[in-house]
């Protein structure tokens, strides 16, 4: 996994590029991420992640993006995913089009930053405590299955 970052007047892009799968990449997501939202000093953190060139994510890259969302959130800020639209991704990488407000491009996700901050209004999501909830389940019973795998037991 590696992660290089650029700025665009008030937010930040993170072009993330291989899996976002395993712990090491979980790590290397949650440092480069939690630094951009610790070190910021003054107004709204805006956050764009681009994964058009991420081949796969699981539940701990669906992990790090959902804390980051929240500790957005809280300090007024918000994270948008670009994520372009094609059908050749996994299952969990494609769920999160319905976890996140996401984009086609990266262009797009600043494109809504800039007018939700034009509308003088706080550029949050919507949709994401209830879905932050439907991944936790998912989370917790893919774990579950796991285990249950490598136990050798059926469920």
């Amino acid at each position: 996994m590696r992660i290089s970052e650029r700025q665009f007047g008030a937010a930040r892009v993170f072009d993330f590029q291989g899996p976002l799968v395993g712990s090491d990449a979980r790590v290397t997501a949650e440092e480069a991420l939690e630094r951009h939202v610790q070190d910021a000093r003054t107004g709204p953190e805006l956050i764009v992640v681009n994964l058009a060139r991420v081949a796969d994510v699981d539940c701990d890259g669906m992990s790090v993006l959902g804390r980051t969302e929240r500790v957005l959130r809280r300090k007024g800020g918000a994270l948008r995913v670009a994520l372009p639209a094609d059908g050749r991704r996994p299952l969990m990488t494609r769920r999160i089009r319905t976890f996140f407000d996401s984009f086609d491009s990266v262009e797009d996700a600043l494109a809504d930053l800039r007018a939700s901050m034009a509308r003088g209004r706080q550029p949050a999501g919507g949709r994401i405590r209830r879905q932050l909830r439907r991944v936790t389940l998912l989370r917790d019973r893919f774990v579950g299955w796991l285990r249950c795998a490598r136990d050798g037991r059926a469920d």
